[in-house]
């Protein structure tokens, strides 16, 4: 689902068309994705998915390269191939195809040299997606070819995806942009539809959604209700778990929010959302606590009473010291 979107001119550099991006329990979000692709029909535009840690840039982009590897979306055949890049990981010196080779063990096991791969992105007569997954987590310098890929000094056939937890950063890629699509996470309909999902029963998902507004999780605020933290799908995940192990919630926000965080630790829990190791889960989770951080210094300036912050647990003013750090 699109929310309307608008654009500005920054300096000199080109327009930004600006789009929200809803997700969506199925498909559909990655196909909203390949429409904002089709309707670009230049090879040379740039994307920026920015977004919280934990509302589902990076499974955007692999469920995207999923979809155009199984060849289900139209949208998405327009592309002679497409590569997904995990910055992080991006070693100091390293070119782009050595990333590639590095993170896509299948081409090596198909004798695919680092030369193959240069001259696939380097040919004009290749449309080819490339998606730089993790801006925040990359260091610029490391790697001369992915700044010049990013300045769009380099690679003119490429159609680059490049997504960011670090709104700070959208200043210095913006003047290269040609659209930016933020991930909202889930809008009140489909985090109903998960929680329904989850406890296999539209009874116990309309008593959690009755409790999460009884402890002001989700408010009332502008008119309309406010789901908060439910709209990232890695907290709702956690809020799920909670309810379904006592068919209930705790009493408070804050005894929600104390559950959450003494819950971090439960790996196995955790891994249930399709992650595979600790050292990623550990990424996530650490961005979930700074959201929830967020919300309680939100709440506290709010002056709003539903955390009772002088009996807080210390997980709690935690948070708020991770959030301020």
């Amino acid at each position: 689902m699109l929310r309307p979107s608008q654009t500005w001119g920054l300096g000199g550099s080109p327009k930004v068309k600006v789009i929200h991006v809803i997700m969506c329990l199925t498909n559909c979000s990655s196909l909203v994705h390949g429409t904002i692709l089709l309707n670009c029909p230049s090879t040379k535009l740039f994307f920026l998915y920015p977004g919280v840690g934990g509302v589902g840039k990076s499974t955007s982009l692999k469920q995207l390269a999923l979809l155009w590897t199984n060849r289900e979306s139209e949208e998405l055949k327009q592309f002679d191939i497409v590569f997904h890049i995990a910055l992080k990981s991006v070693k100091q010196g390293e070119s782009i195809a050595d990333v590639i080779l590095k993170q896509h063990k299948g081409l090596k096991r198909q004798n695919v040299t680092a030369n193959d791969v240069g001259n696939i992105l380097n040919d004009t007569n290749q449309k080819v997606l490339l998606m730089l997954d993790g801006h925040d987590e990359y260091t610029p310098g490391t790697s001369v070819y992915i700044d010049t890929a990013i300045c769009r000094d380099s690679l003119p056939n490429c159609c680059i995806v490049l997504t960011s937890r670090d709104r700070n950063q959208l200043n210095e890629v913006r003047p290269f942009m040609d659209v930016e699509a933020e991930i909202t996470g889930f809008d009140p309909e489909r985090v109903e539809e998960y929680i329904t999902k989850y406890l296999e029963s539209s009874e116990k998902g309309k008593d959690l959604i009755g409790m999460a507004k009884n402890r002001n999780i989700i408010s009332w605020h502008d008119s309309k209700w406010d789901y908060g933290i439910l709209q990232v799908p890695i907290l709702l995940h956690m809020i799920c778990v909670l309810y379904q192990a006592a068919i209930s919630l705790p009493e408070t926000m804050t005894a929600v929010i104390s559950a959450i965080v003494e819950r971090c630790p439960d790996w196995e829990e955790i891994r249930k959302s399709g992650r595979n190791t600790e050292a990623e889960m550990r990424v996530l989770l650490d961005d979930a606590l700074v959201k929830l951080g967020k919300l309680c210094w939100k709440r506290l300036q709010q002056g709003n009473k539903d955390l009772i912050f002088a009996q807080a647990s210390t997980n709690i003013f935690c948070l708020w010291r991770k959030f301020v750090l």
